[in-house]
């Protein structure tokens, strides 16, 4: 098999997708970390998710994946800053109307004064 064995991570060398590793069986592509899980801890339930705790995407040591929900695993690949390095906190964070994503007020009010400062209408 493709995995290089460290103390830490058991790496895959093989094909990668997403930066996931990859191989073909049965004529259909499978993840090589989730074929991992299941060999050594049985199958994952239901439409549940593996989530590294590790953080790395091709790393296959069945003791570095964990079952997690949909909604869980998202939440632990949200960003937890803006990207000029705001936390996100509930006083700090509203959802946009337009787009019902994330942003970050303390960015906002930023934007909001510059547009003042210039004339323009917020």
């Amino acid at each position: 098999m493709r995995v290089v064995r460290t103390d830490g991570c058991w790496f895959w060398t093989g094909a990668k997708s997403k930066g996931y590793g990859q191989f073909k069986i049965d004529g259909r592509f499978r993840s090589v970390h989730r074929w991992a899980y299941e060999e050594f801890n049985g199958p994952v339930p239901g439409h549940s998710e593996l989530h590294h705790l590790c953080g790395v995407k091709h790393c296959v040591r069945p003791s570095h994946l964990i079952v997690v929900t949909s909604q869980e695993h998202h939440d632990a690949h949200a960003p937890t800053h803006c990207t000029r390095g705001h936390e996100f906190t509930p006083d700090n964070t509203y959802i946009a109307r337009r787009t019902g994503k994330r942003q970050c007020r303390a960015c906002w009010t930023v934007r909001r004064d510059k547009r003042r400062a210039k004339g323009e209408k917020c």
